[in-house]
């Protein structure tokens, strides 16, 4: 889930009663931790508190401070209705997001996905600057048609990392979750991003 924090999975031996905790990760943090794991010749040793993390392996260890709340517990939003289905060739739609992802809001990051017969578009604007951008993409509407606010960040970090030449992407008005679905690779996993949503 890209969300600004990081949740970490970690399998335990033992305890059982190890299973039911979670800790969460600041980005930075984690990207340490991505960078020691990726060295790693054998096992990780996690070891937490309520406050704490350490992580050692044979040739590093990484202490830092975990983030003193509770995630948000996104399964909760987690749903398989949707009501808009769309596939998109990968690089293209990666190339519009990079293009248009320069003239999103400084303060927000925020860019506007929409969902057409026959193409996406992807806009962002900036009303403190008076500029914006907007690019489209062809689709294969397989159902429905709709549009969404999200992180161009986090959109970006999650097309970057699909393998695959072609991209479902899934979505409900009534839902708070964005699916990615990679097509026609052996690539079992689905990226899911939660919109951006205004209070007004």
């Amino acid at each position: 889930v890209a969300t600004n924090k990081v949740v970490v999975g970690v399998s335990y031996s033992e305890p059982v009663s190890a299973l039911e905790r979670s800790v969460i990760l600041t980005p930075k943090f984690a990207s340490t931790i991505m960078s020691v794991l990726s060295q790693a010749k054998e096992t990780v040793e996690v070891l937490f508190d309520d406050r704490n993390i350490k992580l050692s392996t044979t040739e590093h260890f990484v202490y830092g401070k975990l983030v003193e709340a509770q995630y948000v517990p996104y399964h909760i939003a987690l749903s398989n209705s949707v009501n808009t289905i769309v596939t998109v060739q990968t690089e293209e739609f990666l190339k519009a997001i990079d293009r248009v992802m320069l003239f999103c809001p400084v303060m927000n990051n925020i860019l506007q996905i929409q969902v057409l017969v026959g193409k996406v578009s992807i806009s962002a604007e900036d009303l403190d600057f008076n500029f914006s951008a907007e690019e489209e993409v062809v689709c294969d509407n397989k159902e429905g048609s709709g549009a969404f606010l999200c992180n161009a960040r986090f959109l970006y970090e999650i097309v970057q990392r699909v393998k695959s030449p072609t991209l479902e992407i899934s979505f409900s008005d009534t839902t708070p979750t964005v699916y990615f679905n990679p097509v026609g690779v052996e690539e079992d996993y689905t990226y899911v991003l939660l919109k951006y949503i205004r209070f007004n």
